[in-house]
């Protein structure tokens, strides 16, 4: 008897606590990253705005960071967020934001869980859903950007007016109201919740339509027009209350504006229209588990769709419409609409899955048995996406990115080498002036510590003529944007005083284009380097224009003691030779360079190889040719089969201007592993190089 009862239990409550555990975990996890170092890239000029708005205002009549924006006037579609934003940092600093920023993810969160809660009537099924909508949303919750406005606001907009099914009161109606006020002066893409109004408002007329024809449904039909009339009254409302905003009617053009512009798709990632049927991973949040998650609610969807509507024609009664829901049925449909068109809008799933929990809890009325095996199910599935999303790719990079330990947690606002935050440091501490062209995500971070000395090429805004776009692609591709022209041309045409170059070089073949042009202005003789890393480079224009900024960078290297000759430039090999400390702690060479340098003297021949290797690719990386191949010859000697060594002395060669030696190394790389295609590569790159140089 005893064992039957723990059975019973076990069977009532492991369930329940296995899915609570579940969604902790997730939820922990979601709120712990959005709790961390910002990584939304455009967080930082929100936050600069928001310090000019609260000075002068949302009407501003240039632009007050790029210099590219033509007569484009600043577009003040967030300015309340940017606005709150600042004022939170003024008052408790970054990690006050990040606190904000935690907060609210945890309240949308628990919002999500009781809109759930109330409509599925089970903990377990709302646990799974929650769950469900982690794993689609993430992306846009860990971001702090005008979307989590968004994404709060449509699920109290749903439990001001619709959750309950019936008239909303007129308090309601005036609540959401100011929520349409605040909405559409944070963000601009608030006409998301007044199209969810028309579908549900649409829902209500289908509904009552439907009602009048069924014996019995007066009554339910009299509810649903009511329903009706007071939803319409709101939306009509609320587009008058949301003209209350800078921008008047302009701002429900935003969207139109925005997705117009032939960059938005050139940039692409979260704007890209989600396809069912493919997963093509991208830098957008779209991880296997996110695309196959988010198949399975358009499936639970569709599948309660068609058994709702097979139900009612099966048996036309009132019951049968009420557990079909045309509300929940327009909202879902409306979304999903919304999420093929761009799965940025992926959270908008909440409203699929809520019409499937209704589904779901209709077939399950009066089942007990099938009730209990369906929370098993569902448990179970709760405990698989939580397991799942620490998996490969997806949130797990970006955890990986979190600083190890909890001070260094607390204390990291940002991932410094994300921003490249040496070479931003310089650029303001050195005083420089004028217009940098930069790369699209470090826009933001530049206008927030640079702005107005320094103007940025582009930014996240996204409020470029798409001249600017096609000239920015150009420069990192190497090439010119109009006929004749090189990116060189681009670079005088824009006025480019000073350009800061990212990345690194990838390993070939390439799975992904990244951004590379650290190394793009090297040896050219009208630009001079003045700041390196082995992440960046950063150039100055040669010229009477940026003579008062040369001054300024001899005057900043004169002050920290480092070599600069204001007619070669900044010499890599004499500073690390002459000042080595100063390059340690500027991050111009990584922090294990001293232990290399000892060990390349080492009498393990293993251990010299390994520090001649790591230091030879620094040197690469640095730009430092002369010493690096000195240090590759040493390796490649000490090891003869080995490979790395040979293939940057090839690039070396090359850069020192020695194509045939150069062309003479990549064949006794191929000699090496005839088979290897990155070396067969390499040696058609040489021999198709050296060719170029020897023709008459």
């Amino acid at each position: 008897m005893r064992a039957d009862r723990t059975t019973q239990l076990l069977v009532r409550w492991l369930p329940l606590g296995v899915a609570l555990g579940s969604l902790a975990f997730l939820a922990g996890s979601i709120v712990y990253v959005a709790g961390g170092p910002i990584v939304s890239k455009d967080f930082w000029w929100h936050l600069k705005l928001g310090e000019i708005y609260w000075a002068v205002g949302p009407w501003l009549e240039s632009d007050p960071f790029g210099y590219t924006a033509g007569d484009h006037k600043p577009d003040p579609q967030s300015w309340l967020f940017g606005l709150v934003l600042y004022a939170v940092e003024s008052a408790a600093g970054l990690h006050g934001v990040r606190l904000v920023h935690a907060l609210a993810t945890a309240g949308i969160l628990w919002l999500v869980y009781a809109i759930f809660r109330r409509e599925s009537g089970s903990p377990v099924a709302a646990c799974c859903a929650t769950c469900a909508f982690i794993v689609l949303a993430w992306w846009r919750l860990m971001q702090l950007r005008p979307d989590l406005v968004s994404i709060g606001a449509v699920l109290l907009l749903y439990r001001l007016l619709l959750e309950r099914g019936e008239a909303p009161s007129w308090t309601r109606v005036g609540l959401f109201l100011a929520l349409v006020v605040v909405w559409a002066n944070a963000h601009g893409l608030f006409a998301v919740g007044l199209c969810l109004l028309v579908a549900a408002l649409a829902g209500y007329l289908v509904q009552a339509l439907l009602l009048r024809g069924l014996a019995g449904g007066a009554a339910d039909a009299a509810r649903a027009a009511g329903a009706a009339r007071r939803v319409a009254i709101a939306l009509l409302l609320g587009a008058c209350a949301a003209l209350l905003n800078p921008k008047g009617f302009g701002q429900y053009l935003t969207f139109f504006s925005s997705s117009a512009s032939r960059a938005l798709w050139k940039i692409g990632d979260e704007w890209s229209p989600f396809d069912p049927l493919g997963w093509t991973r991208d830098p957008g949040g779209l991880s296997f588990l996110t695309w196959l998650t988010a198949d399975a609610v358009l499936l639970a969807f569709l599948l309660a769709a068609v058994v709702g509507l097979w139900r009612f024609v099966r048996r036309s009664t009132p019951r049968a419409l009420e557990g079909l829901d045309m509300v929940l049925l327009g909202l879902g449909a409306a979304s999903v609409l919304a999420i093929l068109i761009a799965y940025r809008f992926l959270w908008l799933s909440v409203f699929p899955l809520l019409f499937a929990l209704r589904g779901l809890r209709v077939a399950l009325e009066g089942r007990a048995r099938l009730a209990s095996q369906a929370s098993g199910v569902l448990a179970a599935a709760s405990l698989a996406l939580a397991l799942a999303f620490h998996g490969p790719g997806g949130f797990r990079s970006v955890v990986a990115d979190l600083p190890s330990g909890t001070s260094a947690y607390l204390a990291s606002h940002y991932d410094p080498h994300t921003f490249h935050v040496d070479g931003v440091r310089f650029l303001r501490d050195s005083g420089l002036e004028g217009n940098l062209f930069n790369a699209y995500w470090m826009g933001g971070f530049l206008d927030y510590w640079l702005a107005p000395r320094l103007r940025t090429f582009i930014d996240g805004r996204m409020r470029f003529p798409d001249e600017v776009f096609d000239d920015y692609f150009s420069v990192n591709f190497l090439r010119g944007a109009r006929a004749g022209e090189s990116f060189l041309d681009v670079l005088e045409r824009r006025k480019v005083d000073i350009f800061f170059g990212v990345g690194y070089p990838e390993p070939l073949p390439l799975h992904r284009r990244r951004v590379y042009t650290t190394a793009h202005l090297e040896g050219e003789p009208d630009w001079l380097l003045v700041s390196r890393s082995v992440h960046h480079a950063i150039y100055l224009r040669r010229g009477q224009r940026n003579r008062e900024n040369l001054a300024r960078v001899s005057a900043y290297y004169a002050r920290e003691g480092v070599p600069f000759d204001a007619e070669r430039g900044f010499d890599v090999g004499e500073v690390i030779r002459v000042r080595r400390d100063w390059a340690e702690r500027h991050a111009m060479v990584p922090r294990d360079y001293a232990d290399l340098y000892a060990a390349r003297r080492s009498p393990d021949p293993e251990a010299r190889f390994r520090a001649l290797d790591g230091l030879g690719l620094v040197h690469a990386l640095l730009g430092d040719y002369a010493q690096q191949v000195a240090i590759d010859r040493r390796a490649a000697a000490l090891m003869p089969d080995s490979h790395a060594p040979r293939r940057r002395l090839v690039n070396g060669l090359f850069r020192l201007g020695r194509p045939q030696e150069a062309l003479a190394m990549a064949r006794k790389l191929s000699r090496l592993a005839p088979d290897e295609p990155r070396n067969a590569l390499i040696l058609r790159v040489a021999r198709a190089a050296a060719a170029e140089t020897t023709a008459p």
